[in-house]
C-alpha cells in the first residue's frame, strides 16, 4: 500500500489491521497539505464507521490538525475527547493492554484542553490571555505539542542540568540553592517512579506524587523568574509566581511571542493546580505522573531558552 487511492480502496476490517494502521498513519502524515489530511481521516473515520471499528487514531489525528489549523480550539478539542472514548472501548474490548489513561488523547487533553479553558476564562484580562490571539497562537500550539511529545521520553532520557548551569542561569546565591533542591528532587522523584523495585506507591501514589513533581517544577520556574526581575517602586519584589510573571511580562523582559512566555504560563497553570480548592474542581484529564514528566520537560525547555540569553 502506497498511496491514498490505494488507502481508502481498504474497507474497515482490512483498515483495523495492525499493518495496514501503521501503514496508514504513514501515508497520510506524509500529504503536503493539512487540508489534504483532514479530508483523508475524515473519509477513512467514514469507513470505519460502517462496522463500528475503533476509530481512535483517526480522531486523534484529527484533533491536532484543527487545533494547529482553527482560529479556535472547539473542534480540536472535540475530536480528541472522541479520540479518549475510542481508547476507552478499545480497552472494554481487550484490544489493547494500555490504559486509555496513558495514551495519546488523554495526555494531550491533560496538556491542553484546562489550560486553554483557563486562558480564556480565568486568565481573559490577564497578560497571557495574549498566547491565543494571532501570530501567538502559532507559537503556543507547537510548544503544547511539543510538551506532549516529550512526556513520551523515558524518565532516564530526559535532559537534565548541572550546578554550572544553574550558576548561569540563577545570579542570587540563595535562589539557585532553592531552585537545585527542587529541581533535582523532582527529577529523582520521576526516576524513582519510572524504574521498577523503587520502594514507591505507583498506584495510590502516583496523583500526590505528580503534584509534588509539579510544585517543585514550579518552585524551579519561581525562583528563576524572582532572580530576573528588577524590585518594583516599593523595592519590593512579588512574592508568588503568578505575580512574578505578571511583573516580568509588564517590565517587558516576559514577551507573549515567545516559547518561554507558553511554558511559563502553562506551568502556572498547572502548578496552580496543586491546590487543593483547584484541584477537586477538576473533573477529568488530572495531573498524573505522565503529565508531570511533562511539566519537567517543559521547565527544561524553558532553562535552555534562557540560557542563551545570559
Amino acid at each position: 500500500m502506497n498511496s491514498v487511492d490505494e488507502l481508502l480502496r481498504l474497507d474497515a476490517p482490512q483498515l483495523r489491521k495492525d499493518e495496514n494502521w501503521n501503514e496508514m498513519d504513514r501515508i497520510v502524515c506524509a500529504l503536503p497539505s493539512n487540508a489534504e489530511k483532514i479530508r483523508v481521516w475524515e473519509q477513512i473515520c467514514d469507513t470505519l464507521d460502517k462496522n463500528q471499528s475503533i476509530k481512535g487514531l483517526p480522531l486523534f489525528r484529527l484533533g491536532i490538525l484543527h487545533l494547529q489549523e482553527d482560529a479556535d480550539e472547539q473542534q480540536g478539542l472535540k475530536f480528541l475527547e472522541e479520540a479518549y472514548q475510542e481508547d476507552k472501548r478499545e480497552k472494554e474490548q481487550n484490544e489493547i493492554d494500555v490504559p486509555a489513561e496513558e495514551r495519546g488523547a488523554y495526555l494531550l487533553l491533560a496538556v491542553v484542553k484546562d489550560y486553554i479553558d483557563y486562558l480564556r476564562t480565568e486568565r481573559s484580562h490577564a497578560w497571557d490571555s495574549e498566547l491565543l490571539s494571532g501570530p501567538n497562537r502559532k507559537i503556543l500550539i507547537p510548544v503544547l505539542f511539543t510538551v506532549y511529545d516529550r512526556i513520551g521520553v523515558h524518565a532516564l532520557d530526559m535532559p537534565t542540568f548541572t550546578i554550572t548551569d544553574f550558576q548561569k542561569l540563577i545570579k542570587s546565591d540563595a535562589l539557585r540553592v532553592f531552585a537545585g533542591e527542587n529541581y533535582f528532587c523532582a527529577q529523582d522523584l520521576l526516576e524513582m517512579f519510572t524504574l521498577k523495585g523503587q520502594p514507591i506507591e505507583k498506584v495510590n501514589g502516583q496523583y500526590p506524587l505528580a503534584r509534588a513533581v509539579v510544585g517543585m517544577v514550579g518552585g524551579v520556574l519561581e525562583a528563576i523568574w524572582m532572580d530576573r526581575i528588577p524590585p518594583v517602586g516599593t523595592g519590593k519584589t512579588p512574592n508568588t509566581l503568578g505575580a512574578i510573571l505578571t511583573e516580568a511580562h509588564g517590565q517587558g523582559i516576559l514577551k507573549p511571542d515567545s516559547r518561554i512566555a507558553a511554558l511559563s504560563s502553562l506551568l502556572l497553570f498547572m502548578r496552580n493546580h496543586i491546590h487543593p480548592g483547584r484541584n477537586i474542581k477538576r473533573q477529568h484529564y488530572f495531573i498524573n505522573m505522565n503529565v508531570a514528566k511533562g511539566c519537567k520537560a517543559a521547565l527544561d525547555w524553558t532553562i535552555s531558552e534562557l540560557l542563551k540569553t545570559r
